[in-house]
């Protein structure tokens, strides 16, 4: 019987050190997986630049083409490092890779709003690509009970940077043009709309970790700041002002300092989901 007994219990530890293996890398998997989204959400911060710079440049701004070209360049780290993980293996990222390769070769050929298009169908298949890592590698609110907006992370605050972006795209090309055409207009309101909406729900919905009350709402606050200046400078001196006075270069600045900000919150989210993880292991 005491044989029997030490075997069973012998079976039981077995069992208990392989489940504590198994639990340590899952949690393993999902940290790596934050790595791949912080170099996704990299890339999609880089092209979302490139997409405002190269408007200004398709219209004659030749002082970008050093940062454009920069640009670049830190992309293709990004892609290098990115191309030998998990993520490569997903038909978006060889989409991504495809379109973005081509788009280089024949950018000089656009039109200003159809190099606008070619970017911002690049970036949403990007931000697809990401949300497609955190649900593949369990990082959703099922499996980070204590972040229970973390799923707001992978779309609603991307989409809102994106939803800057675009803003920032258009706008500098009615800056650079001096001139709001009806169609801008349409998008640049339909923008502010968006932007104002994501500012009254998804940003203010947002949880954090009880340590990180203060932070977090710091970093709200001054999201919403930002972006509620952004969003008074483009109704002001974009749509409605007879004369655009505002330089390109500034406007391009001021609607970066917003992404910036929601950028930070961003970050501050991932700070807190890899201390949630780490604390597991």
């Amino acid at each position: 019987m005491f044989y029997v007994l030490l075997g069973v219990l012998g079976v039981a530890v077995l069992l208990a050190v392989r489940v504590k293996r198994n639990k340590q890398k899952h949690y393993q998997k999902q940290l790596n997986a934050v790595v791949y989204i912080k170099s996704l959400k990299t890339i999609i911060t880089l092209v979302q630049q490139h997409r405002g710079l190269s408007v200004a440049r398709l219209q004659g701004e030749e002082s970008v083409l050093n940062t454009l070209n920069d640009i670049k360049r830190v992309i293709a780290t990004q892609i290098a490092d990115l191309s030998n993980t998990p993520v490569a293996n997903n038909e978006r990222w060889d989409s991504f890779c495809d379109h973005w390769s081509r788009l280089q070769i024949v950018i000089d050929e656009f039109s200003p709003e159809h190099n606008f298009d070619q970017h911002t169908s690049v970036i949403k298949n990007l931000i697809y690509l990401l949300e497609d890592t955190a649900e593949n590698f369990s990082l959703t609110a099922k499996h980070v009970p204590q972040l229970e907006t973390v799923g707001y992370l992978w779309r609603e605050l991307i989409f809102l940077a994106e939803t800057i972006g675009q803003s920032r795209a258009i706008g500098v090309a009615v800056t650079t043009e001096k001139k709001c055409s009806h169609v801008n207009e349409i998008k640049l309101n339909f923008l502010i709309q968006n932007m104002q909406s994501a500012t009254k729900t998804s940003l203010k919905e947002l949880t954090c970790l009880t340590q990180e009350k203060i932070m977090h709402q710091q970093l709200i606050d001054d999201a919403t700041d930002k972006i509620n200046k952004l969003i008074t400078v483009i109704h002001e001196e974009l749509i409605t002002s007879p004369t655009i006075s505002i330089a390109n270069t500034d406007y391009f600045e001021l609607a970066t300092s917003s992404i910036t900000a929601v950028n930070h919150v961003f970050d501050h989210q991932i700070k807190q989901l890899e201390k949630i993880i780490n604390d597991k292991k």
